[in-house]
């Protein structure tokens, strides 16, 4: 639940600051390699959606495979 304080119409005038340090993040730590995703949690059904898609469609584009055990006979079929 938010709850309002006095002290947040002081902190309201920063809200300039506080952006160009949530861009900057975002901008600098956010890579093709380590991506940053904004996820909304204020519902947790959406939330916990776009986090598993994130996953799924990471693992999808990572397309792992089982390791072939060179110790299991040739006609072993794995499902």
């Amino acid at each position: 639940r938010w709850k309002f304080r006095l002290g947040d119409l002081e902190e309201r005038t920063r809200w300039d600051d506080y952006i160009t340090a949530f861009d900057d993040a975002l901008s600098k730590c956010s890579t093709a390699d380590a991506p940053w995703y904004l996820i909304p949690a204020n519902r947790k059904w959406f939330r916990n959606l776009a986090v598993a898609r994130i996953v799924a469609d990471t693992l999808d584009d990572l397309a792992p495979v089982y390791p072939i055990d060179p110790t299991l006979p040739e006609d072993l079929i794995i499902m």
